[in-house]
């Protein structure tokens, strides 16, 4: 459950295969809107540490545990918590990571 960064696995690929990627245009969608702009409540410091923390070691399984922890104990945090769940589904750490930030620098 490891996330790995795609493009830098589709260079090594790139590289030592020597092959030429053919790309299709991608669909229009709409980019998810900032978690830090939108009215949500949002968890005790505490548990953002704690999110903060297993992000930064990459521990999936135990951030969907912790969000799933604080839907139960703070169910006003529902928004928060769905949006926070699909970017950890995606995988996509590094977003997830700039969102917690954000909202901690904005509720300081």
């Amino acid at each position: 459950m490891k996330p790995i960064d795609l493009r830098q696995l589709l260079k090594k690929v790139h590289a030592l295969l020597n092959i030429e990627w053919t790309y299709e245009p991608e669909p229009e969608s709409k980019p998810a809107p900032a978690i830090a702009s939108g009215p949500f409540a949002v968890p005790a410091g505490s548990d953002l540490d704690e999110l903060i923390g297993l992000g930064e070691i990459g521990h999936v399984r135990k951030i969907l545990e912790k969000l799933r922890e604080i839907e139960q104990s703070a169910p006003e945090c529902g928004d928060f918590v769905v949006h926070m769940r699909t970017i950890v589904n995606a995988f996509d750490l590094r977003r997830y990571a700039a969102a917690l930030e954000a909202i901690r620098s904005n509720h300081a």
